[in-house]
């Protein structure tokens, strides 16, 4: 049976409305702090959750008459057992996008292929846990590999990592962890709080990152720097940060101009507004934890100088993407106290 207009509009609807807005008045302050703050991150990651489930469950009951009942029972099934307040595979948001872009194509096929998947998994993450993407299930490997193509817009070669590479950088993210917790005990709750997976793989196109669609999990290639702690902690703040911008752009836009293209300060090419935003954001929290880090004598000898170079060059490029921003950037009142707090980081 093909999937008519109506549920098109349905999912389309949901899809594009499914939001919580946030109250401004009343929270700005609490929300535009550049610094974490204790239980704001899990604040916003529970809402986004509610919003997820509910979100998944109106498009699997679009889909009600495609697939097999015992099929659409169990999926419903998955998704009641979930509980908002704990956090969620990021392979829970991607397969929500798979299954709207389904639906739009009216792919029958496809639709049952990610309601299986659906029906199957087991979502709810009581830790963060940390992946081998050759471990994998093929359903897994498949959805991840079907996001990183998108994400880049071509086909990513992802080698085989062994379990001896796995263990190399696990032991690395311990290492770093570790630190992190005791130095940096806010931003260690912060990441608690938004990173369900950490994604390990060996490819040499993607090196690192996370994604409003994959929401939850950030990833990191073997064939790219792991290895000091200041390779850690860089990974640690720069996807955390862009976790916290997804999840505040999610229930409201930050940028009234979001696509609109300029210099980029972690770029070459053009960058859209909403990504020098996020970038910009970034840059200040990397520079804060490193320069604290290198100026704390919280790395080993052989990494300070690494470290000092690595401020210093993201407090220029922050000062670039600041500069890009003011000019050209129509921001909310959120965003512009979220911007100055940044700036303020450069100077603590």
């Amino acid at each position: 049976m093909d999937l008519n207009c109506h549920l098109k509009q349905l999912a389309y609807n949901v899809a594009m409305t499914n939001t919580i807005p946030l109250d401004h008045d009343g929270e700005n302050a609490y929300l535009s702090e550049a610094l974490p703050v204790s239980g704001r991150a899990l604040a916003l990651r529970m809402r986004f959750n509610r919003s997820l489930i509910q979100s998944c469950g109106v498009l699997l009951d679009a889909c009600e008459d495609v697939v097999s009942s015992s099929l659409f029972q169990n999926a419903k099934v998955t998704l009641t057992r979930l509980n908002a307040d704990l956090k969620l595979s990021g392979f829970l948001s991607a397969l929500h996008v798979n299954l709207f872009h389904a639906i739009e194509a009216e792919n029958l096929l496809k639709i049952e292929e990610i309601i299986t998947h659906i029906s199957s998994k087991e979502f709810q993450c009581t830790e963060m846990k940390i992946l081998n993407f050759s471990a994998l299930s093929r359903g897994d490997a498949a959805c991840a590999q079907r996001f990183f193509s998108q994400e880049i817009s071509e086909d990513v070669v992802i080698s085989p990592l062994t379990d001896a590479q796995h263990h190399c950088i696990q032991r690395s993210l311990e290492k770093g962890l570790i630190v992190y917790q005791n130095a940096f005990p806010n931003f260690y709750r912060e990441f608690e709080e938004l990173v369900s997976e950490i994604l390990l793989l060996n490819s040499q196109r993607l090196k690192q990152g996370s994604s409003a669609d994959l929401f939850g999990m950030i990833y990191k290639s073997y064939q790219h720097p792991w290895k000091t702690v200041a390779d850690i902690l860089d990974l640690l703040v720069h996807e955390q940060s862009h976790l916290y911008i997804y999840l505040l752009n999610h229930d409201d836009r930050l940028i009234l101009n979001p696509m609109d293209r300029f210099e980029a300060p972690l770029r070459k090419e053009k960058r859209p507004l909403i990504g020098i935003f996020h970038a910009t954001f970034v840059l200040a929290r990397m520079q804060y934890v490193l320069k604290k880090a290198h100026e704390g004598r919280l790395l080993p000898r052989h990494e300070q100088h690494d470290c000092q170079t690595r401020v210093t060059y993201y407090q220029k490029r922050f000062r670039a993407g600041f500069e890009v921003l003011q000019k050209h950037a129509q921001l909310t009142p959120l965003a512009r106290q979220l911007m100055t707090s940044a700036k303020t980081l450069l100077e603590d």
